[in-house]
This record gives C-alpha cells, sequence and structure tokens, in this order.
C-alpha cells in the first residue's frame, strides 16, 4: 500500500560538511529538486499533548557563528529544548537501553572522529573509542537491547575522501564488557534486533547477521534494490520488538516501511507502506506506533526548512513539533525516542 505524505519535498546529495575544530560527518544540502503535493494536515510547531516521552538528539545553533553542536534532549509534549553535553562538533547521538549511558560521535578538534561513551549523569567522564584499523572516523551507532554492546559505522577514510560507495564503510561491533572491537561487514546504518543480530545497509539493500557470544554468521541480504543504489544518506530503523524496519533513502525522496516476520527462521521482511519526503534519521516511538524523522521540505515561496517530524503509521499523517531552520545542517541527526 502506498501512501503520499503531500509536502514540497527537496532532493539532497551533499553528504560531507566542514564543522568548528574538523570535519562533521553530515549532511548538507546542495541540489534541490522539487516534488509538489497537497499536505492533507498542514505541518506545524505545535504542542503535542497525544505525544509522550523526549528526543535525544545533536544540533548547532547558527547564532552565534562558531558555536559547539550539543546533545539535546527535546520535551515530545512542549518542544523544549535542554543541551545535555557540549562538544565541539558532537553528532549522531545513541543512547542505552537504560538510559544512562550515550554514545556520540566527535572528533575534539582533530579530523578523525572516535567514538565516545558517555554517562548521562556525569557526561564530560567520556570513554574514547578508536576505530579499528583500517577505518579512522567513526559515524553513527545502536546499541544493543541488552545493553552490552554497540555497533557503530566507521570510515576508512576522511568523509570528503570518499564517495557513495559504502564500501568504504564498515560496521563494527563493540563489546561494552570487554572493549573488544570487531568489523562485521563492509556497510553502515546498523541497528540491532532484539535478539542480538543486526541490519544494516549495503548500497543494493539491507543486510542481516546473527550473532553470538562467540561469532557472527553469514552476512544475508535480506532486502534487495534493484533499481538504484543506496547512497549514504540513507538509514535504517527498527521498531522495539523488532517487527517493523523503516528505510529512509533522502536521494530519491521515499520513506519505506517493511514488516519483518518475526516467527521465520531466518529473516523474512515484506514491504508494508511508502511514503514520499526528504526523510533522515529515523526513529520509532516506544509503541512502534509512530515514527521521527529529520524531515527537509519548501514553502510556498521555495524556501528550504527542517522539522523534527512525527509521523504517525496508522493514518500516514504527519506534524511538526520543532521547527530546526536555526540550526546547521550538517551537525542535526535524531538519535533516540525515548518514554
Amino acid at each position: 500500500m502506498n501512501k503520499t505524505l503531500s509536502r514540497v519535498g527537496i532532493f539532497i546529495v551533499g553528504v560531507v560538511a566542514v564543522a568548528a575544530g574538523g570535519f562533521a560527518y553530515g549532511i548538507t544540502p546542495t541540489t534541490v529538486v522539487e516534488y509538489v503535493h497537497t499536505f492533507e494536515n498542514p505541518p506545524k510547531q505545535i504542542e503535542s499533548p497525544h505525544e509522550s516521552g523526549s528526543f535525544v538528539m545533536t544540533l548547532r545553533p547558527l547564532v552565534p557563528v562558531g558555536s559547539n553542536s550539543g546533545v539535546y534532549r527535546l520535551d515530545a509534549v512542549t518542544s523544549k529544548l535542554q543541551k545535555i553535553y557540549d562538544g565541539a562538533s558532537s553528532f549522531a547521538p545513541s543512547l542505552s537501553p537504560d538510559e544512562q549511558l550515550g554514545a556520540i560521535v566527535a572528533n575534539n578538534g582533530s579530523q578523525a572522529s572516535q567514538l565516545y561513551i558517555i554517562p548521562i549523569q556525569h557526561p564530560y567522564d567520556a570513554k574514547i573509542i578508536t576505530p579499528p584499523r583500517p577505518t579512522i572516523f567513526a559515524g553513527a551507532s545502536a546499541w544493543s537491547h541488552d545493553g552490552s554492546a554497540v555497533a557503530y559505522e566507521a570510515l576508512t577514510a576522511l568523509p570528503n575522501e570518499v564517495d557513495n560507495d559504502m564500501a568504504n564503510s564498515r560496521v563494527v561491533f563493540l563489546s561494552l564488557d570487554t572493549s573488544a572491537q570487531t568489523i562485521v561487514d563492509t556497510g553502515m546504518s546498523p541497528v540491532f534486533a532484539p535478539d542480538g543480530s543486526l541490519y544494516y545497509l549495503k548500497n543494493d539493500g539491507v543486510y542481516h547477521v546473527t550473532h553470538t557470544d562467540t561469532s557472527f554468521g553469514v552476512p544475508e541480504r535480506v532486502v534487495f534494490i534493484a533499481d538504484h543504489l543506496l547512497d549514504r544518506t540513507a538509514r535504517i530503523a527498527i521498531t522495539h520488538n523488532g517487527d517493523m524496519l523503516a528505510l529512509t533513502e533522502p536521494a530519491t525522496n521515499v520513506l519505506t516501511l517493511w514488516k519483518i516476520d518475526t516467527n521465520a527462521s531466518a529473516p523474512v521482511l515484506s514491504q508494508a507502506q511508502q511514503f514520499s519526503g526528504a526523510f533522515f534519521w529515523p526513529v520509532f516511538s516506544p509503541d512502534s506506533s509512530r515514527l521521527a524523522t529529520v524531515e527537509y521540505y519548501k514553502d510556498s515561496d521555495k524556501n528550504v526548512h527542517k522539522t523534527l517530524a512525527i509521523l504517525d503509521l496508522a493514518t500516514g499523517k504527519a506534524h511538526s513539533i520543532l521547527s530546526l531552520d536555526g540550526y546547521t545542517d550538517d551537525l542535526v541527526a535524531l538519535g533516540a525516542w525515548i518514554k
């Protein structure tokens, strides 16, 4: 079933930006291609009493120029922001299941970014994880459901030195118990299923690999993208019970939801819904009924905007709870939706 979110959208190709203190592994819109619909419910910034919980995200204010980025907690009901960590180029946050630890990408003034494991109550007592060779640049991360491991993407060169071929990126598994790191496969945007297995992206689709305490299985492609190649702006998210996967493709203005048969011996994914829009950084709500994304769009005067949008999966309708126009494009990233 196809549903179209009616919005004047944009096509975003740039994937690299230079931030204060080093390179930011971010997204910058460089080419704008218009597609026009009539939105059922015009999105506007509102208080959302029917929402609950809060979001964890990274932002960098446009004013004053040269501001640091930081990790913020956004109240989903009131849209109030609270900074919980200030870093020169903090990016791509994720949160442990017990909400006691966070993981962010930061470069601390150097070019080669590292992964920071941060105690939320004492955020400046970070444990710094250097990506394993041949990678040098850490990217977005995800936590296992039991909180014992983090999977993250890492590039083999600085972002401005690589193209959209995901062969330049690795999926890295970090055990928090032993600090051991394992390169699982080429690819990016890893997410954990409830059983500890991993889903991640390559240029030709979505891949899955099983994991035990001692080893990884053989990676298998579970979604084949036949008519185009995915680029490094694509992202995936999985519901908390592991029964649905979201794939955002800003380069093609498509968001696809895939149902996962959790009763099968191996993952079986079937396409459930598709939406049109320039969506980034998908995150499911704790009850899996809604999807939050960073969305780019144009207004009637063709000015480009970005917003934190909430998509109701049952109705296909969306609304905005926070305009992100006051923040730079390169370091906007949505990491978690918590109760």
